[in-house]
């Protein structure tokens, strides 16, 4: 426990990364008051068998290349599905309660909540970087798959999914893939190494951890699940695939 590389590590993945997200969270108006802090990393065993599951709703067979990003969220929710689903579906909608980092808008632009060809489109830093994004399918209230039409992420994907763990509890997941644009020009591969700089992955872990905690919040709040119930339900599904049993991004 004292040997100094286990305590560089700790230094640097659990005290350095915990000062740094926090910083992030300040800088873009994300609050915690009143909200309960979960880790939502997907364990490493379980990365592989969720993104399959992700690709498969896709109707991907298997990848046939690496992406620049990709990261997945998961979180326990106790609640009813449909309670949950229409939280997603408030993702684009101007009264949502999560996902409302400062310097970046998301508003619809076209269809209704959780119905395929909604359209939502995101305005980074006053509109310096935009893209938009249509949902293509949407299954049984489980899946709801995003596909980015426009922009610098074009092709990528945001997905979520909700799946039974028992009745009432279910595992809320959002899976994040998309690659930068590549191009021959060398100010445009420049400008592009410079935002991926200075708007590096980790926010992901950032924007959607307090995403998920938040959805958490409002979901298991209007049930009035008790606290007692809450710990008791905890304490039997830490052991899930999938489960959120390690932070940090994949």
């Amino acid at each position: 426990m004292f040997h100094p590389a286990t305590l560089a590590l700790i230094a640097t993945g659990g005290v350095l990364v915990t000062i740094r997200n926090v910083f992030a969270e300040r800088f873009f108006g994300l609050m915690w008051k009143g909200l309960q802090g979960y880790t939502t990393g997907v364990r490493k065993e379980a990365f592989e068998a969720r993104r399959k599951e992700f690709m498969k709703v896709q109707g991907i067979e298997e990848l046939t290349e690496s992406s620049d990003f990709e990261s997945m969220y998961s979180i326990i929710v106790k609640g009813p599905r449909n309670r949950i689903f229409k939280q997603l579906g408030k993702f684009g909608e101007t009264d949502r309660e999560y996902f409302t980092p400062r310097m970046i808008k998301v508003y619809r632009t076209a269809g209704n909540p959780n119905q395929v060809g909604s359209t939502i489109r995101y305005d980074l830093f006053r509109r310096v970087l935009k893209f938009s994004i249509v949902l293509e399918q949407a299954i049984d209230e489980r899946y709801l798959v995003y596909r980015v039409e426009s922009g610098f992420a074009k092709g990528g994907t945001l997905s979520f999914a909700i799946d039974s763990v028992r009745e009432g509890v279910f595992l809320l997941s959002t899976y994040v893939r998309f690659s930068f644009p590549k191009s021959k020009n060398v100010i445009k591969k420049i400008g592009w190494h410079i935002f991926k700089t200075v708007f590096p992955g980790f926010l992901h872990d950032v924007f959607w951890n307090h995403s998920l905690c938040k959805i958490k919040h409002l979901v298991e709040t209007d049930e009035g699940v008790s606290r007692e119930t809450e710990i008791l339900i905890d304490r039997e599904t830490t052991v899930l695939p999938g489960n959120t049993g390690v932070s940090g991004t994949i």
